[in-house]
């Protein structure tokens, strides 16, 4: 056991001396003896004893009690004074210095030794108490719920600093109150209840605070066993709470009213999710309990340390303990560490989410710059995320209603027209220039259904982009032109003569300059200008875009229509959210996907009454664009005969396609399943006249599709020259045909003069 440090202040030296062989005897160390009050202050501060015996009557300019009152007050160390108690006066000015103990220079060694362990004990358990009020005035001031503690008739004697914050009242002015009754209404609750229950919970009463605002508050009343029984009061401000119910509630009338518009299905399904959801705010109303004492919260409570120990960690923290591995005493995981250090670094409290034991947590991580530690305070969120969930069921389910109707309409104008064709071809089938001319009017028509194919591939959030290199300038004032004509909006595109060109899904970004543009149409009803400008920039490190540095094209849409709030402007591309009546929600949102799948960027910027401005950002590439119909204007005038193997297992566009190629001179080979398409290649391949290109659908019913099937014909022949055809472009092969060893793509629908492209590509013809 370490040897105790004792310093005698006695101006008597015999006393002294006396003092110092008991003390040696009871194997304590006395590191000096000073005979004034100036040495005993001077020599304490350089020895640091751990007690410090000492006369009341010293002599000197600095008196016994007035040295020992600075030795106590500058550094903590305690004394015991060394008295006759024959000097009343002097005594009661010494019990102000709030001395450990008093003793006599001629008491036994056994009475000396029990009078200075129990002042060393004494001091040591002053100090933890006062470390722990420390402990708990730092808790109580980083929380936000208004604290009190009354006597058991509602006076005040405990009043936490944060009341200002529900309230409006500092702790000075609710304590000139007098007693609770005058701050919270009185009738809510009674004392003679509490005395009989002991606790009263979750009462939820609106408070008008000091500026005159109503505020919900949640209500808690506990007794606790503080002198004689004390009354703790907590006090909760849920009033965004009560707001975001309201709206909730709002809400859920809304859709319900909505979806029983539109079927009766719907209607009973909504039923059903509204009393499970009702069924479910009750139960997480019940769960609370907002006792704020850290080992009373229900809730998780946990203090780390600079190095990542856990220093405190309430019951309610055990599931996330061992979600972590951790304990109390331990250092907390690598990933949590990094972000207690990323709050201590900017000073700004984090919150995060964290899933645990079937369970979802919010975790706040509150600074105390004071002790340099960081509080967590987790709250179970896990109905609250439930009830989102079922919410964006129900908004689903009513806009894919909406989209459903709008894809049958486009779908039946589009046969309309189509079937509208065939019998005008039909009717003039002795006139074969007429005939011709109503066909390739219907062939036009097919390539619109073909657009509305591949646009409801992107709402499903499935279509990989078929990159093409092309120059967005005509693709811009092409959509321009189409969508604003014989409208009353206007447009003045400034665009750089040198625009970079981009590598993309034509069809996909065509989609995008619809979205924005029509939405600008219809924010400027009463009429207005659209101003689209183009330029090429360089993104460089450090600029404020979620994009990889490089070069970009960056094209902005301007309108001067009415603005977008910016509360809505935050929301503007969360998928189903819509500021128009009939709006589905899915523009913007399938816009942002699109540019996400171009390695592209989208944002926007606007102002009520002043309009709204959309920039896109593409990657720009090094290629030369080249326009569709300049590449199959030349390819018609230079066909070469080539040898094709054709898979595709639906008969009636096997026998159509391949009597297409005789037509157009080549020699094709149509087979219906892959272990057919695998041996002619082999034989082919074996004989004198091996196939120049094979063209095989990515899907094949009943058999092996393409992914599977090219992987043979490379067995056979590892320069094959393949294109994939497939009507959805979700598959990976559709977006990366090389790295699964096709050399080209061929979306469907196609034509004739889409399969002649895709073939002198491939062949290097073109």
């Amino acid at each position: 056991m370490k040897m105790r440090k004792i310093l005698i202040a006695e101006n008597q030296k015999e006393q002294a001396l006396g003092l110092q062989k008991k003390l040696k005897s009871l194997k304590y160390s006395v590191v000096a003896i000073v005979n004034t009050g100036e040495k005993a202050v001077s020599k304490t501060k350089k020895d640091k004893p751990d007690l410090v015996l000492i006369n009341v009557m010293l002599k000197g300019k600095v008196s016994g009690v007035e040295a020992s009152d600075a030795i106590r007050t500058s550094l903590d160390i305690p004394v015991i004074y060394i008295t006759s108690f024959s000097n009343k006066k002097m005594l009661d000015r010494a019990k102000i210095t709030e001395p450990f103990g008093y003793l006599t220079s001629s008491c036994q060694p056994r009475e000396l030794s029990a009078i200075i362990e129990t002042a060393l004990y004494r001091h040591q358990v002053k100090k933890r108490l006062k470390k722990s009020e420390e402990l708990h005035r730092i808790t109580l001031n980083s929380i936000s719920d208004a604290v009190f503690i009354t006597d058991k008739k509602g006076a005040f004697t405990f009043i936490c600093p944060n009341t200002n914050i529900l309230f409006g009242y500092s702790a000075d002015e609710i304590q000139s109150m007098g007693n609770i009754k005058k701050l919270i209404d009185g009738r809510i609750f009674s004392f003679n209840a509490l005395s009989s229950s002991g606790e009263i919970k979750n009462i939820e009463k609106e408070i008008t605070n000091k500026a005159g605002e109503k505020r919900a508050s949640l209500i808690s009343v506990k007794q606790v066993a503080i002198d004689n029984g004390r009354v703790l009061f907590s006090c909760r401000d849920i009033t965004e709470r009560k707001q975001a119910e309201e709206a909730l509630e709002k809400a859920h009338e809304d859709l319900e009213r909505r979806v029983k518009e539109r079927t009766a299905n719907l209607n009973k399904a909504n039923k059903n999710l509204r009393r499970e959801i009702q069924e479910r705010i009750r139960a997480e109303e019940h769960a609370k309990n907002l006792a704020k004492f850290p080992s009373e919260n229900p809730n998780p409570v946990l203090r780390v340390s600079k190095n990542g120990t856990v220093l405190y960690a309430n019951k309610a923290s055990r599931p996330l303990l061992k979600k972590w591995k951790c304990k109390q005493g331990k250092l907390i995981p690598k990933t949590m560490a990094r972000l207690m250090k990323e709050v201590r670094d900017s000073l700004t409290n984090k919150e995060i989410e964290v899933d645990c034991m079937d369970r979802i947590f919010l975790l706040q991580l509150v600074y105390l710059p004071d002790t340099d530690y960081i509080n967590i305070y987790g709250y179970d969120i896990t109905e609250r995320k439930m009830m989102e969930g079922e919410i964006l069921k129900v908004q689903r389910l009513e806009s894919l209603g909406v989209i459903a109707g709008g894809i049958a309409h486009n779908f039946n104008n589009i046969l309309t027209g189509f079937m509208g064709k065939i019998t005008l071809a039909q009717w003039f089938i002795g006139n074969k220039k007429m005939a011709t001319q109503k066909l390739k009017e219907a062939e036009n028509i097919l390539s619109d259904a073909k657009e509305l194919a591949n646009q409801l591939l992107t709402f499903s959030k499935g279509g990989e982009p078929v990159k093409r290199v092309f120059a967005m300038e005509p693709i811009i004032k092409d959509q321009i032109d189409f969508l604003l004509s014989g409208s009353n909006v206007k447009s003045h595109a400034n665009i750089s003569d040198n625009l970079w060109p981009v590598e993309i899904d034509k069809g996909q970004i065509g989609q995008v300059l619809t979205n924005l543009i029509l939405n600008a149409k219809e924010a400027m009803l009463s009429g207005g200008m659209l101003e689209i400008k183009g330029r090429n920039i360089h993104i460089k490190n450090g600029r404020n875009l979620p994009l990889q540095k490089g070069k970009y094209i960056k094209i902005s849409f301007k309108d001067n229509g009415k603005g977008i709030s910016s509360r809505n402007l935050t929301k503007i591309f969360d998928p189903y959210f819509s500021t128009k009546k009939e709006g589905t929600g899915l523009g913007l949102a399938t816009s942002y996907s699109i540019l996400k799948r171009h390695s592209g960027y989208i944002e926007a910027h606007s102002k009520i009454r002043e309009g709204s401005t959309f920039t896109l950002y593409l990657p720009a590439c090094d290629a030369k664009a080249v326009a569709d119909d300049m590449e199959k204007g030349e390819i018609n005038g230079r066909f070469k005969k080539r040898k094709i193997l054709f898979l595709e297992d639906e008969r009636g566009i096997r026998e159509d396609m391949a009597l297409l190629f005789e037509l157009k001179g080549h020699d094709i080979i149509p087979v219906e399943n892959g272990e057919r398409a695998i041996k002619v290649y082999k034989d082919a391949f074996k004989s004198e006249s091996p196939f120049d290109m094979v063209i095989m659908d990515l899907t094949i019913a009943g058999g092996p599709g393409g992914k599977a099937i090219i992987k043979g014909l490379l067995k056979i022949d590892p320069y094959v020259k393949a294109i994939v055809a497939s009507g959805y472009s979700k598959d990976p092969i559709m977006a990366n045909p090389e790295k699964f060893g096709f050399c080209g793509v061929l979306p469907k629908p196609y034509n004739v003069d889409d399969l002649n492209l895709v073939l002198h590509k491939v062949l290097g013809e073109l």
